[in-house]
């Protein structure tokens, strides 16, 4: 059995974004024993002829990209190169959009199944906007069927689809053992702290990042020593609000540290070296970074956000907080702080839970 995945590129894997989608879903796939073919594009000034490169990558994936050369059209470009490498017995598409168009096409051209998975923010914004969205609604429309990564996601599918939806919890994809502690700190020369807490992206609308960094000096009120790990990269409105705060707390900004992230492994290894980690968002774009911090055994506190609610038990396997209330973000952060056994406990509790159902064998045995 061969099946084609369609991404917007490959191999670059955010730990948050929908490309991300395309990497766990070939090696779920390569674990099954299919065969399995990334399919995507380069649209970047190209004024040679249009061609395609096929190669295997260090994962054992096959990877063909075209380079569009004078064709104009993205969908186009897909079309050609599926054809190409083509047939396939299964169409699997992770951006819906010009090229998800491309890739439903050609499976109903071989009369073969065309799954949609929607994952990270990237989607979910597409969704929303006008000059995307009806690419979108065409792909969810002629799909066989819709995995989401959200509840969120499912709920905007079923108006432009009749394929059944399904709300597959995001999985986190830790190659290889992550390094230990000291090790992780020396990579990133981390501050030596009694207290790190971890504050993981997407940084987006919604994000609660101005909850995040006012719980934080109250922490630092009992917890002088505390040091806050701001992981991802800050969009220029969030580097705004965050000058704004240095200003009016100099001394809790000098116990920040920004450190960008790029590949699950670093995630999950960032997580790791965090005592705490918080997730204070007002919407759910993706589950990425929470079952990031579950696999690493970090104590988590983040919202009644529906997404996140969902794999969050209170006080049983993380606290739950309102969103937007950076008072009660601070008072389940000192609560963590005066019962570290309270803290263990929820952190190991998150472990076992994201190995029974946000883990990376759960995700193979739904792909099959």
């Amino acid at each position: 059995m061969r099946i084609a995945i369609v991404p917007k590129s490959y191999p670059a894997m955010a730990p948050f974004g929908s490309v991300r989608g395309a990497r766990m879903a070939a090696l779920a796939l390569q674990r099954l024993g299919v065969s399995v073919e990334v399919v995507t594009a380069d649209l970047g000034p190209d004024t040679s002829a249009y061609r395609w490169d096929t190669v295997t990558d260090a994962d054992g994936v096959t990877v063909t990209r075209a380079l569009p050369g004078t064709v104009v059209s993205p969908r186009q470009v897909i079309w050609r190169a599926l054809l190409a490498r083509g047939p396939f017995d299964a169409v699997l598409i992770t951006q819906p959009g010009h090229f998800g168009q491309s890739a439903i096409t050609a499976a109903r051209h071989w009369g073969v199944p065309a799954l949609v998975h929607l994952s990270g923010p990237d989607v979910l914004q597409d969704l929303f906007a006008p000059d995307w969205a009806p690419f979108l609604i065409w792909t969810l429309g002629k799909a066989t069927a819709v995995a989401a990564a959200t509840a969120e996601m499912a709920e905007l599918a079923p108006p432009f689809t009749t394929a059944p939806v399904a709300v597959w919890p995001e999985p986190h994809l830790t190659a290889v053992a992550p390094p230990p502690r000291p090790a992780v700190e020396a990579l990133w020369a981390l501050p030596q702290s009694p207290l790190r807490i971890g504050l993981p992206g997407p940084f987006a609308e919604g994000s609660g990042f101005v909850d995040a960094l006012a719980a934080f000096g109250m922490l630092r009120r009992d917890h002088p020593a505390a040091t806050l790990l701001v992981i991802g990269t800050l969009p220029i409105p969030h580097q705004h609000q965050l000058a704004t705060w240095q200003q009016g707390d100099p001394d809790s900004a000098a116990q920040m540290r920004a450190v960008p992230t790029a590949e699950d492994e670093d995630l999950s290894a960032l997580c790791r070296a965090c005592d705490q980690i918080w997730l204070p968002w007002e919407v759910a774009t993706t589950t990425a970074p929470l079952t990031a911090a579950m696999a690493a055994g970090a104590p988590v506190i983040t919202t009644t956000v529906p997404a996140l609610a969902a794999l969050v038990a209170d006080d049983e396997t993380g606290l739950l907080v309102a969103p937007g209330d950076g008072h009660a973000l601070a008072a389940a952060a000192k609560r963590l702080v005066a019962e570290p056994e309270r803290a263990w406990r929820l952190g190991t509790a998150a472990q076992a839970r994201w190995a029974a159902i946000a883990g990376f064998d759960p995700f193979v045995a739904r792909m099959s």
